[in-house]
């Protein structure tokens, strides 16, 4: 059955709907969000979630009843939730979605779940700070300042935005946030001693195998050598 539109109070016709297209990407967006930032990993809490959530705005519930003025914040008529009110049919399809979002994460991303939750927000801010540095050391824009000349006029001068000695303090703020994520990672920070290969030894030095010398035995040709090497073995007098 097709559902009619819904006018507004004022006669007017009603607003655009989401597309189903847009409706099922922001739905699985926003679990993607829920799954791996807000680490909403059973499928009962995502959908609890959604269903705060309006399907046209994006907003959650809650903001609908906001007025300023008598006048709702929101834009949207009426609230509809982000997945079906159908709690079974709901859980199957978040379900589905976190099996394929899985199978298209990075492994970073899988590992992140792993971690305390905790851990996780303290390794994000670091990594936040260190891009904060890293955008120092590699901005090399000049801006117009004012400064007072020797003889007491004040002129316009271009200077590079950040001095030396603040690209020297970001240098060092850096690797101090390195070597924290590090630890966070699991990274071995020690260093490792390299050690050098052993030389390959010249073929020419090489040792020969072992001879063994009998010598009761002539050279290993004649017939009596067979005899004679048993007759060594046998007399206690010969020496082996």
């Amino acid at each position: 059955m097709v559902e009619k539109e819904k006018k507004s109070e004022d006669g007017s016709a009603p607003e655009a709907r989401t597309s189903p297209a847009v409706y099922v990407l922001r739905r699985e967006m926003r679990i993607a969000n829920l799954y791996f930032v807000h680490r909403l990993t059973r499928p009962p809490l995502i959908y609890d979630a959604l269903r705060t959530i309006c399907r046209e705005c994006g907003e959650q519930k809650t903001r609908h009843a906001e007025l300023i003025n008598d006048r709702p914040i929101i834009g949207c008529s009426s609230f509809e939730p982000l997945i079906t009110r159908n709690r079974r049919s709901g859980l199957r399809i978040i379900q589905k979605v976190i099996e394929r979002i899985r199978k298209e994460a990075e492994p970073e991303e899988i590992l992140a779940l792993r971690r305390p939750i905790e851990t996780e927000k303290v390794r994000r801010t670091y990594i936040y700070l260190l891009q904060k540095a890293i955008a120092i050391l590699e901005d090399r824009t000049l801006e117009r300042r004012q400064k007072l000349s020797p003889s007491g006029l004040i002129i316009s001068v271009m200077e590079p935005r950040y001095s030396e000695q603040d690209r020297a303090r970001a240098m060092r703020f850096a690797e101090s946030v390195t070597e924290k994520i590090g630890r966070l990672e699991g990274a071995v920070l020690a260093a490792v001693e390299e050690h050098e290969h052993p030389a390959v030894p010249d073929p020419e030095d090489r040792q020969t195998g072992f001879n063994f010398v009998f010598p009761n035995v002539q050279q290993g040709t004649a017939a009596a050598d067979l005899n004679d090497m048993v007759a060594m073995n046998l007399e206690r007098a010969k020496v082996n």
